[in-house]
């Protein structure tokens, strides 16, 4: 009797390195990430013989970089306080302020 473990029959029958074991995935998880990332797609079999593809899922880039849009929020909040009457502090203020938190008042 002779019995045969998955991970021994992918080696007999030289089976594309892109081709994983359920065993492989789960003993060596790196390596089939890793795999995938260089060849684009890696095929998981199982003792059953089901087929399964794991493709690594590439985030795409927002459209805009949020560093305008932001600073287009920022702005138009800044316009919506002074119309509703917001006087910021003056320059005396600000420095005396400064002086406070340096510890220096």
């Amino acid at each position: 009797m002779s019995v045969i473990m998955s991970d021994m029959r992918s080696k007999a029958k030289g089976i594309s390195p892109v081709s994983f074991t359920v065993r492989d995935m789960n003993r060596n998880t790196q390596a089939v990430l890793e795999a995938c990332r260089v060849h684009g797609q890696v095929l998981i079999r199982s003792r059953s013989g089901e087929k399964f593809k794991i493709e690594p899922v590439v985030a795409e880039a927002p459209a805009t970089s949020p560093a305008p849009a932001f600073a287009e929020r920022l702005k138009q909040h800044r316009e919506k306080v002074r119309a509703l009457g917001f006087i910021g502090p003056r320059a005396e203020d600000m420095a005396r302020f400064n002086r406070i938190i340096a510890g220096e008042e």
